[in-house]
């Protein structure tokens, strides 16, 4: 079942003459088994209008992440494979390059959970003098947890957690604009306030500023602009905003923000843990680290009985300037995917 709405205009889209097309047995067969869990163990990434990144986490404790580069059908181009031990965040952004993207998760090391990232182009291969993930020297005393990158101009901005409560917050800067190599520009604890576990996203722009939502122990959206010179200005926590709706003070899902594309707009998409409810937050950018509120929209139990984990495992995508596609699993049916859903 396939509902299409634009709830901006009132359309709702004609899906009865859409066809089915069973792509299986195009699949280049592979020894790696997914874990079916949770959007935060993995992302994709649209390196160009023809070819996509894609990392999935393999089911092992102590398995591996699948980083592949497809073409516009998804057949696979080239894979890499990089050893992981528990199940964490991995996240994916572009470069300043085309064809290149960076990867970052965070990763057991002995006792402790480290950052680890890189940078692959879409061969595969290692780039900006790198052959292997690398683990930045900072912040030695600290484990992490949930994390996510995006590309500014010439920055790769990524917000870690900390592994235990309160869950502060933690900013990289990752300077990439020399090409052919990179440097750790910043590295900060973003102040004293505690966040809810994985309730943050991050989005950067072409004016190497990046603005970051969060929802704090108080339980109010939390603001920080991130300017291009690495400083913060923090706003006054909100009592409304994206991530403030949810009933459960966590979530395993992306919270990532994707364009709009050919735009300034913005969308976030996030889901309850344990409820059929989800919100859908989208922003334009007007420079400077400024932002406008084009709409945030709440929607509760808006497919019946699908179960209390609907969207355990949200994901979503932008269609174009009108559409987007929004993804739960219902849990009253062996957790098949039976909802897709697009909306402004």
């Amino acid at each position: 079942m396939i509902g299409i709405i634009n709830l901006v205009y009132g359309i709702q889209l004609d899906t009865s003459q859409w066809k089915e097309d069973n792509i299986t047995n195009q699949f280049l067969q592979q020894n790696f088994k997914q874990i079916s869990e949770f959007s935060r163990y993995y992302d994709s990434l649209q390196l160009s209008q023809t070819s996509y990144a894609n990392l999935v986490r393999s089911s092992e404790n102590s398995g591996f992440i699948l980083i592949q580069v497809l073409d516009e059908y998804g057949n696979q181009q080239c894979n890499t494979t990089i050893q992981v031990k528990d199940y964490l965040k991995y996240s994916l952004t572009s470069t300043n390059v085309e064809g290149e993207f960076f990867f970052t998760y965070t990763n057991q090391n002995n006792s402790n959970y480290k950052i680890f990232f890189g940078f692959l182009n879409e061969n595969c291969q290692y780039s900006r003098g790198l052959s292997e993930p690398v683990q930045p020297d900072i912040f030695e005393s600290k484990s992490f947890q949930n994390l996510l990158s995006k590309q500014g101009k010439g920055n790769i901005y990524l917000v870690i957690q900390g592994f235990s409560q309160p869950y502060y917050l933690y900013l990289m800067i990752v300077d990439i604009s020399v090409k052919n190599t990179y440097s750790i520009q910043k590295h900060v604890k973003l102040g004293e306030t505690g966040f809810r576990w994985n309730l943050f996203s991050i989005q950067a722009f072409s004016d190497d500023y990046a603005v970051i939502f969060a929802r704090n122990i108080d339980d109010k959206l939390q603001k920080i602009i991130i300017k291009a010179n690495g400083n913060e200005v923090w706003g006054d926590p909100s009592e409304q905003g994206i991530f403030l709706s949810l009933k459960q003070n966590l979530n395993y899902i992306q919270n990532k923000a994707i364009q709009i594309e050919n735009t300034n707009k913005y969308s976030i998409v996030t889901g309850d843990r344990e409820q059929d409810q989800f919100t859908i937050y989208t922003f334009q950018y007007n420079g400077n680290g400024q932002l406008k509120d084009i709409c945030l929209e709440r929607y509760q139990n808006w497919f019946g009985n699908v179960g209390s984990f609907f969207f355990r495992y949200l994901e979503f995508g932008v269609i174009n300037t009108e559409f987007l596609w929004i993804k739960g699993d219902n849990y009253n049916n062996n957790k098949k995917t039976t909802k897709v859903i697009t909306t402004v």
